[in-house]
């Protein structure tokens, strides 16, 4: 028989189509030896996308553990660790076929910037070259991000900081191909602190 109105709505609601989302994992793991150095670095990633054309939700955590020893001529040995974690996060709507507006965040710590704990939250504006309805399977944006970025040093910056925060701006240039073989991402970005333009980063 047929089903009745009221529980074809109810089930259309209930229903989360998983179709939308992308889950990709990394992970690598390479190490070097040689009689006076050594190196082991170990990198690990995630990244769950949920795409439609009028809405994109992206998740990015990703760790790295870098290991480095020396052995000194009089035989004795230095190391030094690099540890990076960090998270991008981002909710971007479309408003029409090649323009949409979000919010981009970002958190991290690592100890070759001297980053004990960092945070960077940013609204954007963005166009896509591609329409939004080819997404996520071609992507070739233009995105502009104005925030505030919030760092907590793990030891006194050459400025004689141990916490402060900024104005910042980035442009970022993207081109993401996703196919069933796989994918290609090739990205260009600049960006600086709006209190020195002298400090930037390309």
């Amino acid at each position: 028989g047929d089903i009745p109105e009221e529980e074809a709505a109810e089930e259309e609601v209930t229903t989360d189509n998983w179709n939308n989302w992308i889950f990709d994992v990394n992970a690598s793991f390479r190490t070097e030896k040689e009689s006076r150095r050594g190196k082991t670095d170990l990198r690990l990633g995630f990244e769950a996308d949920r795409t439609t054309p009028e809405l994109r939700i992206r998740f990015r955590p990703n760790f790295f553990y870098r290991t480095q020893t020396v052995t000194q001529s009089d035989g004795s040995e230095l190391t030094s660790v690099r540890r990076d974690m960090w998270m991008n996060a981002s909710v971007v709507k479309s408003i029409s076929d090649h323009w949409s507006i979000g919010v981009f965040n970002s958190m991290s710590s690592s100890t070759f910037r001297n980053i004990d704990y960092g945070v960077w939250l940013a609204p954007a504006i963005e166009y896509n070259l591609f329409n939004y309805d080819e997404v996520p399977f071609k992507e070739f944006t233009v995105a502009y991000r104005l925030g505030w970025t919030r760092n907590y040093y793990t030891e006194e910056t050459i400025f004689l900081r141990t916490e402060e925060s900024l104005a910042r701006q980035v442009l970022d240039i993207d081109l993401r191909i996703r196919q069933r073989w796989g994918q290609v991402f090739a990205g260009v970005s600049a960006g600086n602190y709006l209190n020195d333009f002298a400090k930037n980063r390309f």
